[in-house]
């Protein structure tokens, strides 16, 4: 699998607050701009005044960007590997 690939493949979500203390938003912006000039596929989400945290919001977006991305296998075994 080329590199390529693996970038038109790989979805990446980023959440930050827009108020963290700890990591400055605008250095958040920056890492998904340059991951996309680089060829990512970067979903970037701000959440008014949060800071160095998680909120429900967040959590909700992530869990919905991963079950529109991670088929769903239901009950279903994974694939043994022997």
């Amino acid at each position: 699998m080329s590199y390529a690939y693996l970038k038109q493949r790989t979805p990446i979500f980023m959440g930050h607050g827009d108020a963290d203390p700890v990591v400055r938003y605008e250095w958040g912006q920056a890492t998904s701009k340059v991951l996309q000039e680089w060829g990512w596929n970067v979903d970037f989400k701000t959440y008014k005044g949060l800071p160095h945290s998680a909120a429900p919001q967040e959590i909700n977006d992530l869990e919905r960007y991963i079950k529109e991305r991670v088929p769903d296998l239901g009950d279903k075994p994974l694939p043994s590997k022997a």
